[in-house]
């Protein structure tokens, strides 16, 4: 297995904590660390499970923290044969790359897969390769937010197998790129170009401006920071397990 990665984050850690760094600073430091060994544990079985735990906190971490675990856990793919494996890191860095976009210039792991042999990986592990290298080999990607609006859609009826909320990520084109589902009873469904789960699909014509759906007495819509979306578009990958529609 490789060796995990640092950054010098606990230097001047280890003999406790200094004037500098407060005691919740030096735990939280700490259990990001813990997480890294876990990612390359030479135990498979320990490798999956802290896979699977950075994934579900993928949103709680920090940018810094988040581009530690991310550059670990694509090293790790370089170097996994265990396909169970594979798989939860791909979805780990998935997970952190949509919730707490670190900076895609820093994640240089990430690209090294590009030129991994995958003939032998599972559909569903290209199919996260394909959406890592899209979302960060794009030249425009470091922009993204700054083309990208995103919008929150709140859909006033009594339908019970209807969402009530709609997030949608919209690009220059007007065409959504990305979208999320919420129902009346908390789930999740979400789609984009590379997938879906839960029976959502992306708008097959541009959405028109947000003036036009506010115009319409069952919506109220609002335009969101596109990290508000982030943050819900992990949560549907999450609840949406590891699978993919179509």
């Amino acid at each position: 297995m490789v060796e995990p990665v640092g950054d010098g984050m606990a230097d001047g850690m280890t003999d406790g904590v200094t004037e500098s760094v407060t005691e919740d600073a030096y735990r939280g430091r700490m259990e990001v660390l813990r997480r890294v060994g876990r990612l390359v544990s030479p135990d498979p079985q320990e490798r999956v499970a802290a896979c699977d735990e950075v994934r579900d906190a993928a949103a709680s971490f920090s940018a810094r923290d988040a581009q530690l675990l991310a550059m670990n856990a694509a090293l790790a793919v370089l170097d996994e044969k265990d396909a169970e494996c594979r798989e939860g890191q791909l979805t780990a860095l998935v997970a952190l790359v949509e919730t707490s976009c670190p900076d895609p210039e820093l994640l240089w792991p990430v690209r090294l897969l590009a030129k991994t042999p995958c003939d032998d990986w599972s559909r569903r592990s290209r199919r996260y390769l394909d959406h890592l290298l899209a979302t960060l080999a794009d030249p425009a990607a470091a922009s993204h937010e700054l083309i990208m609006e995103c919008w929150k859609v709140r859909w006033h009826h009594d339908f019970e197998d209807e969402p009530t909320v709609l997030y949608s990520e919209i690009g220059p084109d007007g065409y959504e790129a990305r979208k999320v589902e919420e129902f009346r009873d908390g789930r999740l469904a979400w789609a984009d170009q590379y997938g879906a789960y839960g029976g959502a699909g992306l708008g097959e014509i541009p959405v028109g401006s947000i003036e036009e759906v506010r115009a319409q007495e069952e919506f109220t819509a609002d335009v969101i920071a596109c990290g508000e979306f982030r943050r819900v578009w992990g949560r549907a990958l999450r609840e949406g397990g590891r699978g993919w529609e179509g």
